[in-house]
């Protein structure tokens, strides 16, 4: 597991999730994406809306 300050996290998730979707957007799998973008959201129990709200 990987510790971020609070901004720092922000910054780097959002950069993870222009990367998921560009590559979503290329391979057109879906499937894989929602799969990643679940794990995610599990695993690091971040909210997602405050994270882009507050950037």
């Amino acid at each position: 597991k990987y510790v971020y300050g609070k901004d720092t996290f922000c910054i780097h998730f959002m950069y993870v999730s222009i990367d998921s979707v560009y590559k979503f957007r290329i391979f057109n799998k879906q499937f894989i994406f929602e799969h990643f973008l679940k794990k995610l959201m599990y695993t690091e129990k971040i909210n997602h809306a405050e994270c882009i709200r507050n950037f």
